[in-house]
């Protein structure tokens, strides 16, 4: 992977996670009451990250996506960031984007995510006396804006809240 600077003049324009973060719509753009949630604001900083992946959705477990996410970096990104926005009675959008050095790079990645959400469509977790649920309704794949793209419809449950229908793109 190249400098910032190197990879501007080769043609490829890689942003940091700072700038990335910059371009995510903010709180304002979401209907009255939406604030973004405290813990929900990431973004890699102000260089591009090196290196190979450190984490692999092929072996990834699903029960540890369900009580932490996904690692926001060591996916074998240059950048990322996301942020997520709440309103209590509504519920809550997220914002993430991963850049990569290559679009061969990214679009591995897209087919793991693919692979990934596929073999996680079900999962349960149990903690104590707290329970947890991922359930994937439809997993589709698409286009948005001529590239290749999928669609999943999950309802998340956790004891003690309501569910919610997770709607990505």
């Amino acid at each position: 992977l190249a400098p910032a600077s190197q990879a501007a003049t080769s043609g490829h324009v890689q942003l940091t996670g700072t700038q990335l973060a910059s371009a995510l719509l903010p709180a304002s753009y979401f209907p009255s009451g939406y604030k973004v949630v405290a813990f929900g604001h990431y973004n890699s900083g102000g260089r591009l990250e090196q290196g190979q992946a450190r984490y692999h959705l092929a072996t990834f477990s699903c029960q540890k996506y369900l009580n932490n996410g996904l690692p926001h970096t060591g996916l074998g990104e240059t950048a990322t960031a996301d942020i997520v926005v709440n309103n209590t009675r509504l519920g809550a959008y997220q914002q993430t984007v991963w850049q990569f050095s290559s679009s061969s790079r990214a679009a591995a990645f897209y087919q793991q995510m693919y692979a990934f959400t596929a073999r996680c469509r079900t999962i349960a977790i149990k903690t104590g006396s707290s329970t947890a649920g991922l359930t994937t309704q439809s997993l589709t794949k698409t286009r948005l804006g001529g590239h290749p793209a999928f669609r999943a419809v999950q309802t998340e449950t956790a004891t003690g809240l309501p569910a919610t229908v997770n709607d990505t793109l």
